[in-house]
């Protein structure tokens, strides 16, 4: 039950936040919960998936003293902005637990700061990114995190028509994750205003073809991926031909629930257009539901990309509750906003079979001081195991 205990406590703070607090009280909640989300991701102990591999990888990677001797940058594995921070902690004799602290501590603080830009309701953005993307990003996929935060980040500069600052960005992005490049096109897409008409059509037909079970997107993107250079070309073979990876997504509530997330949006576009960067989120929140519904076909390249535009909705559930002109009708909001996250990862808050690679939640401090013995090894192989059964049983 930790991770629900954790719901909670930012969920008091969230509703405190929009009861009209002092500017006091509310740069203190921030601060509490910027400093939860920082202690429960930078101080875990062997939980989450593929730490593991960070580990073995940190093991081998050389000091940054002996790669500057050496000059040799091919083999290093991952991309060179997470070799180099890797290296640089290497250098000065930090170990594993140190990396994922100042992981969680950057992604973290990038996240907040980011958010004090979109929207004035910042602990009820971290309550969703907390709800929605928080466990699954920053305790298994470490350097898509760190690349996904920094994008999150830039948006900012697409509604000031930053080009440069934007680009610089998505380049930094890209060398902890290559997977960010597919952000470059967004500068110019995310500041068009489309209809509604247009997006219904879009939304619908990505439904019909998941519906019908339309092939189309595997060998389209196996073209492109050719296009950019070998490693892509890699990955993305690997992802489309694995028994695991390379699954169709199947038919689940998740499919209803976007298409109410977006009446819902629609519902209020001329409110959420209003805000500086209402429709700037809500295109990125209809690029999130077309690799959804169109890409289909390969369920963990399709679950992966869409942690970058699922960023969207830490600020349209916060606009959703600002655009509310009384107090009772923003609680009436925030009800159905919380049903919604709470829903989202009730496997996770549950204990199912199916976390147990965050179930039980491991604390490295905790674990030193007791001499604790880790199960992560044997979470890890059971996870594996559970994903097989239901990726090839589906």
């Amino acid at each position: 039950m930790f991770y629900l205990a954790i719901f909670l406590i930012l969920l008091v703070f969230s509703v405190l936040e929009i009861s009209n607090i002092g500017k006091g009280s509310h740069k203190i909640l921030i601060q509490l919960a910027w400093f939860i989300l920082v202690v429960v991701a930078g101080t875990r102990y062997e939980t989450g998936a593929d730490w593991n591999a960070y580990a073995l990888y940190l093991e081998q990677v050389p000091p940054i003293s002996a790669f500057v001797a050496g000059g040799n940058i091919g083999g290093m594995g991952f991309e060179f902005g997470y070799f180099l921070l890797c290296s640089l902690l290497k250098q000065f004799g930090m170990g594993f637990q140190w990396l994922l602290f100042i992981i969680a501590l950057s992604n973290v603080t990038i996240i907040t700061k980011a958010l004090k830009h979109y929207t004035p309701y910042v602990v009820w953005g971290l309550f969703v990114y907390y709800a929605l993307l928080y466990v699954t990003i920053e305790f298994s996929l470490l350097r898509q995190a760190i690349a996904a935060a920094i994008c999150f980040y830039s948006f900012r500069y697409i509604e000031e028509k930053k080009l440069v600052k934007y680009v610089l960005l998505i380049v930094l992005a890209m060398s902890f994750h290559r997977s960010a490049i597919v952000m470059l096109p967004l500068y110019f897409l995310l500041r068009i205003r489309f209809s509604n008409k247009v997006l219904v059509i879009i939304a619908g037909i990505g439904c019909l073809i998941m519906l019908l079970q339309i092939p189309w997107i595997k060998s389209i993107l196996t073209v492109v991926a050719g296009f950019l250079g070998e490693e892509y070309a890699d990955k993305v073979t690997f992802y489309a031909r694995n028994t695991t990876y390379g699954v169709n997504r199947w038919l689940s509530i998740g499919f209803f629930l976007n298409l109410v997330l977006l009446a819902m949006f629609l519902l209020n576009r001329k409110l959420i257009d209003g805000k500086k960067y209402g429709n700037m989120f809500l295109n990125l929140f209809m690029v999130n539901l077309v690799v959804y519904y169109y890409a289909y076909e390969i369920l963990e390249l399709s679950i992966r990309f869409r942690l970058y535009f699922m960023y969207s909705l830490a600020v349209l559930f916060p606009i959703l509750l600002e655009i509310c002109v009384s107090y009772y009708n923003r609680l009436i909001w925030a009800t159905v906003l919380v049903l919604y996250c709470f829903t989202y990862n009730l496997k996770l808050y549950t204990n199912h079979p199916t976390t147990v690679v965050y179930n039980p939640y491991q604390n490295y401090i905790v674990y030193q001081v007791l001499d604790k013995k880790s199960i992560g090894i044997e979470r890890l192989k059971a996870n594996e195991e559970i994903l097989k059964k239901q990726r090839q049983g589906n």
